[in-house]
């Protein structure tokens, strides 16, 4: 995973996020008039984003310590990089 793919899904989740919060808040305070269906939406707007940022981490933790372990067996092989 790239570093700007990576920051788009982080960035992606982290508005998902915010809404999913901002939505109940404006229910609560009567700006937005209060129903069923957009708390639902809110709860799964803020599923969906905590989904997305925890593959997004995951994901991008997994690629970078494939990429750590490829550069030490190949100085392994190699030898040290002084050499």
């Amino acid at each position: 995973m790239t570093r700007r793919k990576f920051w788009t899904l982080i960035s992606v989740a982290l508005s998902l996020m915010v809404t999913a919060i901002a939505l109940p808040f404006l229910m609560v305070i009567k700006v937005i008039r209060p129903n069923v269906p957009l708390s639902f939406l809110s709860y799964a707007m803020s599923v969906t984003g905590l989904g997305i940022s925890i593959y997004a981490i995951a994901h991008y933790s997994v690629v970078q310590t494939w990429k750590r372990r490829r550069e030490r067996r190949d100085v392994n092989i190699n030898g040290s990089k002084g050499r």
